[in-house]
Parts: C-alpha cells; sequence; structure tokens
C-alpha cells in the first residue's frame, strides 16, 4: 500500500497460471499462498483476524469512519477479486455470497477439502474448523452444509455410507455421519489388518516350502540307467539266446528266420539249451521243473529232447 491505497499493479501484474478446479487445488493453493505471502497479505486469509473498526470517536464524543478500517477494507476486496479471478467456472458457484478474503479462502478448502491419507478424525476436524471460520466471518454454515461437505471429501471406499446418507428420507446430522465414518474407518482396519495377516502366513509358509524344495537334491539319471526300456542300450541286462548280442531278445533276432545262421561266440545257458530241426520232428515233452523253465520257443526252433545236464 502507498499512502493508504492499495497499489493495483500487484493484482494487474501477480497471475496464478493454474485456475482452480476439482483436480488442481494443491497446485493452486501452493501458487496463491507464495504470491500473498511475497507481499505480506497471508494475514487476509485469517478467519481470527479482527479487523478495525468502522468507525472511532472524536475529541467532542462524535464519530466518524476509521481511516484504518478503509484501508483495510479496501485491501481485503482488492484480494477478494483477485482470488475469484484465478477461479474456474466449475468451482465459482460454491462462492455465490463470499464477500471478503477468509470466506472465499475457507469456502473453498471446505468445498474441495479431501480425506486423502490423513486419519477420519482429523479430516472431520479439518472440515469443522474450516466451518468455524466462516461463522466467525459471518457466514454461518448449515448442517446440511457441513455434511454435504463432509460427504464430498471422502474417497470411493466409503461410498456405502454416502449412499445411506444421500438415500436416507431423514436428513442426517453431523454427529450421525460423524459415528458411521468413524465406525466404518474402525471396520475397515480391522478387515486389512486381518487380510495382512493372512497374506504373511501364506508368504511365510511359501519360504518354508521353498527352503524344503532346495535342500533335497534334484534326481540325475545316472548313464547306465538312460537307455533302458528302449531296447537299444549296449547297458541293457536283456540278451538274445540265439546271437547272443544284449539288447533284444530272440523274437527280435534278426537271424532268428536264417536256419544256415550258428552262433560261433554264444554258449546258451543249460535251462536256455536249444537246437534247430526241420519241421515236422518230434517233440518230445519234458516235465522237469528244469526243463520247464523255456516257456516258449521261436518258430522254427524247438527242444526234440532234453538237454543232457538235465
Amino acid at each position: 500500500a502507498t499512502d493508504g491505497v492499495v497499489d493495483n499493479r500487484l493484482f494487474s501484474t501477480t497471475k496464478i497460471s493454474v485456475l482452480l478446479d476439482d483436480n488442481t487445488y494443491l497446485l493452486w493453493r501452493q501458487q496463491v499462498l507464495l504470491a500473498l505471502k511475497a507481499h505480506k497479505l497471508q494475514g487476509f486469509l485469517d478467519a481470527q483476524q479482527v479487523p478495525p473498526t468502522q468507525f472511532v470517536s472524536d475529541g467532542d464524543g462524535g464519530l466518524h469512519a476509521n481511516p484504518e478500517f478503509e484501508r483495510f477494507e479496501q485491501q481485503d476486496s482488492a484480494l477478494a477479486s483477485w482470488l475469484l479471478s484465478s477461479i474456474s467456472p466449475t468451482v465459482l458457484p460454491h462462492l455465490i455470497g463470499m464477500n471478503t478474503s477468509a470466506k472465499i479462502w475457507n469456502a473453498i478448502i471446505l468445498a474441495l477439502s479431501s480425506k486423502g491419507d490423513v486419519s477420519m478424525k482429523e479430516f472431520l476436524m479439518k472440515v469443522k474448523s474450516c466451518c468455524d471460520n466462516l461463522a466467525s466471518c459471518g457466514e454461518v454454515i448449515s448442517e446440511h452444509e457441513h455434511v454435504t461437505a463432509i460427504l464430498n471429501g471422502l474417497p470411493s471406499e466409503y461410498e456405502s455410507v454416502i449412499s445411506i446418507v444421500t438415500a436416507s428420507q431423514v436428513p442426517y446430522t453431523v454427529q450421525g455421519v460423524t459415528s458411521m465414518l468413524l465406525d466404518t474407518e474402525t471396520r475397515q482396519q480391522v478387515i486389512n489388518c486381518d487380510i495382512s495377516s493372512s497374506l504373511n502366513v501364506v508368504s511365510h509358509q511359501s519360504s518354508e516350502t521353498s527352503v524344503d524344495n532346495d535342500s533335497i537334491p534334484a534326481y540325475r539319471p545316472s548313464s547306465a540307467s538312460r537307455g533302458r526300456g528302449r531296447g537299444r542300450s549296449s547297458n541293457s541286462r536283456i540278451q538274445c539266446q540265439l546271437c547272443g548280442k544284449a539288447g533284444h531278445l530272440v523274437d527280435h533276432c534278426y537271424y532268428r528266420f536264417d536256419s544256415s545262421y550258428k552262433s560261433n561266440n554264444y554258449r546258451p545257458p543249460p535251462q536256455a539249451n536249444c537246437c534247430m530241426i526241420s519241421p515236422g520232428s518230434p517233440m518230445v515233452p519234458w516235465s522237469s521243473p528244469a526243463q520247464q523253465n523255456v516257456q516258449w520257443c521261436p518258430p522254427g526252433w524247438c527242444f526234440p529232447t532234453p538237454p543232457a545236464s538235465i
């Protein structure tokens, strides 16, 4: 101020780059506060600040206008106009009837305040403080407006409470809404605690299972057993009774239909002793247990007489 008159250049040159709406409150608030502090005008936003009296008495007992009050009113009106110029048209309807900087400031906080990460008790106290500040400025907030401000600041997890209050035929009081919200917050904390405990138990069990599995050595088949069961491994225990080679039986032997083939290197065990006869030769039945060890004979092969060792 210069000689009791506000320098109008303050409000014509200081611009807010972001208009206030439902999504820009924090950024807008920061810019406004910095601008006001730069010109030492932040005191006008304090609803508890008592303005100078409008009239003062003279020495003769008469009253005349107080210059201090006129300067204060001029500064406050200029600041209020500057604040309104930085607000988007979607928010302006909430500020109808607000004619001082303190009223506008607290009405904005009340309209756009949200719970955020604070506790429900802190959020409710914040809303109540804004209502009290407006009341101290002469702008009394009704019960319905107070409840509406609370509901507008609640996050989505309180949608059930919002639906109950707004759908009720009987208007809820501030005290009734406060009790519902505090009870809901307590219930949500219990549920979140139970879920967290369950997740910790599952995580602990998974960790123990992982440790147990790590302590069990992984199975690695030995080289001697990798070819077993496919009939081609040289380490297989089966052996042909005709050619003497390992890896197959007589019924799969290449020489089983070759009557001219004779094995020179293989000597069959006694229980598998056999010889070649021509078709039609008489078969001699065996009755001893040792003879019965041979359960079958390939085509063209038989046992015409019991082996000499039996």
